[in-house]
């Protein structure tokens, strides 16, 4: 359920860097009029922006130090797995094959499962975050006191990301390096608009 909302996330800090735009992103049709024969092209064009924002931000072509690549890529295999057959959260089936425990008749509670979606949910939230002040319409349009909530918000999410960091899951420090990167934004970070030529 999350990687949608990852992608999302990172489509939108390559926006508000000035990577890429919403047309782009969405796929430009031609003409006022998609066409049943146009649409598979504006599709094609979509899914190709995807993967080079994706490679610029978090892949091969992102600049990241190669631990972190590494990283990150299995960061990303998490997302794929869950998505193709709930293989995270779906763990009972597991000890059912195992031969350890019944299989059970409906969702139960694993603490394995729930560290991970919070795990990855933290994250994402956190690049989320970081966006937040792209949606002004002009610098520091919401005032300092918000800034300062931002800023405070911010924080939060970083120490949650170290504390991965510190139990020795490579993520944490990977992530880190990546928000730091990838996601750094000046404080008068606002809206605007890109006439992206690639």
């Amino acid at each position: 359920m999350l990687r949608d909302v990852k992608d999302r996330a990172i489509f939108l800090g390559a926006l508000a860097h000035g990577k890429t735009s919403f047309s782009k992103l969405l796929g430009e049709p031609k003409s006022q009029i998609t066409t049943e024969k146009e649409y598979p092209r504006i599709v094609i064009e979509r899914k190709k922006e995807e993967r080079r924002i994706l490679d610029e931000t978090i892949r091969g072509k992102s600049g990241l130090p190669p631990d972190a690549q590494k990283a990150l890529k299995t960061w990303e295999k998490l997302f794929h797995e869950e998505v193709h057959g709930s293989r995270l959260t779906f763990l009972e089936g597991d000890d059912w094959l195992r031969g350890k425990k019944p299989l059970p008749i409906g969702p139960a509670p694993n603490q394995m499962s729930i560290a991970m979606y919070m795990n990855r949910a933290s994250e994402i939230g956190w690049l989320t975050v970081r966006t937040f002040p792209f949606l002004q319409l002009k610098p520091h349009a919401f005032g300092k006191e918000w800034t300062e909530k931002w800023k405070v918000l911010d924080d939060s999410f970083r120490i949650m990301v170290e504390s991965l960091g510190k139990l020795g899951k490579e993520i944490g420090n990977a992530f880190k390096i990546f928000v730091d990167i990838k996601f750094s934004f000046p404080e008068d970070l606002h809206y605007h608009e890109h006439v992206v030529k690639v």
